[in-house]
């Protein structure tokens, strides 16, 4: 049994020796994020974090500033709807104002909502003065819906039918593309399509009739919640957007959801509870806008609850901003807000009126994740490194840069994903950067793998090998003086291709469980010392490798001494079998990935 046991241990050794080198890779190696870096993704991934791209206060104006309303404008300006300091202002991405229309232009009163028209004219809303009108940039009123003037409409808080022309607590407003305009009602309790060319300067009410509304949704005065919040009616209506499918997307605060209704007057889909405030998932408290957004999901303001969240189709919540979540950043979170918007560059702009300011939202432009000192399952041993590959998710507009170091050495670019030849070293780090120019998406950084193999045995001569053969006076002090003798010049493989199956807990005497694998095809390796364990590729892992391993059983002790006496293997081969056992007693334990 010994002899078989022995000629299996010559067999495999012999196999080991004459086998073409093959490099091992190491697929779960530690990945430590840096402060203000890189940060976990939902998944196991490393990804930029959101951070505040732009912000402006009332700073910017020398009065509070009490955001309403804000909008992104195709040349990169915001325009921002301010109650307190009556006015609707136009701001640069430096923070400067460049056109407004303020409460010394008549008639504003209390602009609650402006939007900027495909004519470059600026529709606002005037909530107190119970009027929409259009200005040009010269801030002439063009158009208008509703009369200002007429004292008996000017903030009163009656739920008296307005005849036609006139308006009762508007919220908002927006043109159409088919040229009408589109205004939410508030104590009216409806969301109604105007005719814009109807409008007649100095004529009975402006021009309009009551053909004039050419769609509406809601019964004038009549609350939905008197009708068990029946379809058909609405409570107090902030917010209408038409959809590109001809639908209409209504924010019904008081009712606290957010409904989709077709031209008919059909709900067809709906957020949040009617008539039931809250916070958990599938609830609304006083929502303030709704934007249905290009994938289908909807981007909520959720006024009471403090937050701005996006829904999918099915309601799911696949996003939200709020004092909980905060994305990672240091914020404060939402008070109250009132609008938010996806700008075309994919960022989220929001109107946060509780902290009197506009933020936008975006992923950071760069971040760099840096992975500990590996020795790769080969702790103090000398190794080639090969070939680091990164595996990610780098969308156009974005970048993911790499760069290693050896032994605390310098940081070293890595262009593509090889090494350069003859890079050694016993422990490597490597530096993963992402970057874009995006705000909307993000690189993701999935894995890494590292690859390797430990170093062949050097000349005497070669000066990165410390070691000699001659003139040693046994006391472990490196040798008498000798000249060191010189080992052979024939190459060697830096590792059998032996991998095995073998399980750490298992005395490693038990040479029978070890198999050779010809192709090493498909999964991994992960080197061991001498020994090769199979493990698949995985993504990163938060866990290190392990530091220690089970000491050979005394029974395969006792057989190498066996091996030696029976004189069955030559002195050099059992040199390299009990180095193969001191190499992997002081290895980790094989895992898998």
């Amino acid at each position: 049994m010994r002899r078989a046991t022995a000629a299996v241990l010559c067999t495999l050794l012999v196999l080991a020796w004459a086998a073409p080198a093959r490099a091992a890779v190491w697929a779960e190696p530690e990945i430590t994020s840096l402060a203000g870096s890189l940060v976990p993704g939902e998944g196991n991934w490393l990804e930029l974090p959101w951070t505040i791209v732009w912000q402006i206060d009332g700073s910017a104006l020398g009065t509070p500033l009490d955001p309403r309303a804000v909008e992104r404008l195709p040349n990169g300006n915001t325009l921002v709807t301010s109650r307190d300091s009556r006015g609707v202002y136009e701001f640069s991405p430096a923070g400067t104002v460049v056109w407004s229309y303020t409460t010394a232009d008549d008639p504003l009163l209390t602009p609650f909502h402006a939007s900027r028209t495909p004519s470059g004219t600026t529709l606002i809303v005037d909530r107190w003065q119970e009027c929409v009108f259009e200005v040009n940039a010269a801030g002439t009123v063009i158009w208008r819906y509703g009369v200002p003037d007429d004292p008996t409409h000017q903030g009163d808080d009656d739920l008296e039918p307005p005849d036609p022309g006139e308006l009762l607590d508007p919220f908002m407003a927006t043109r159409l593309p088919n040229g009408n305009t589109l205004i939410a009602e508030n104590q009216a309790c409806r969301v109604l399509e105007v005719r814009t060319s109807d409008y007649v300067p100095g004529g009975e009410n402006d021009g309009y009739t009551a053909a004039s509304v050419v769609w509406q949704y809601g019964v004038i005065g009549e609350l939905g919640s008197a009708h068990d919040y029946a379809d058909g009616y609405l409570d107090w209506p902030k917010y209408a957007s038409r959809l590109a499918n001809g639908n209409t997307l209504v924010a019904d605060e008081a009712a606290n959801v957010v409904l989709e209704i077709t031209p008919a007057g059909q709900v067809i889909w709906t957020y949040g509870t009617r008539g039931v405030p809250g916070d958990a998932a599938g609830y609304l408290n006083e929502p303030a806008s709704a934007e249905r957004l290009a994938d289908g999901t909807t981007l909520i303001t959720d006024g009471k609850n403090d937050r701005v969240i996006r829904v999918d189709p099915d309601g799911e919540i696949v996003w939200e901003y709020s004092a909980a979540s905060l994305l990672g950043l240091d914020d404060d979170g939402l008070i109250g807000p009132r609008r938010a918007i996806i700008t075309d560059s994919g960022s989220i702009l929001i109107a946060d009126e509780g902290h009197d300011r506009l933020i936008e939202l975006g992923y950071q432009a760069t971040g760099t994740g840096t992975s500990a000192s590996l020795d790769c399952g080969l702790p103090g041993a000398r190794k080639q490194f090969s070939a680091i590959t990164v595996t990610a998710d780098a969308p156009e507009d974005t970048r993911v840069d790499v760069a290693y170091s050896i032994d605390g050495a310098a940081w070293q670019t890595l262009t593509g994903t090889a090494l350069p030849a003859a890079t050694y070293g016993t422990l490597i780090r490597y530096r993963v950067t992402l970057a874009t120019t995006r705000l909307d998406v993000t690189p993701r950084l999935l894995a890494v793998s590292i690859a390797y193999e430990a170093a062949p045995e050097q000349n005497s001569d070669d000066p990165g090998d410390g070691e000699g053969t001659g003139g040693d006076d046994d006391d472990d002090d490196g040798g008498d003086g000798g000249t060191p003798a010189r080992r052979p010049t024939r190459p060697r493989p830096s590792a059998p291709v032996s991998s095995g199956t073998k399980d750490a807990g298992v005395g490693y005497a038990e040479v029978e469980e070890v198999t050779v694998e010809e192709g090493l095809s498909g999964a991994l390796t992960a080197q061991r010392g001498w020994m090769m364990s199979s493990i698949t590729t995985g993504a990163l892992t938060d866990g290190t490798p392990g530091t220690s391993a089970p000491a050979p059983s005394p029974e395969g002790l006792a057989l190498l001494g066996v091996i030696y006496a029976s004189g069955v293997l030559s002195v050099p081969t059992g040199a390299l079998l009990a180095r193969m056992l001191y190499r992997v007693r002081t290895a980790p334990p094989l895992t898998e990935a």
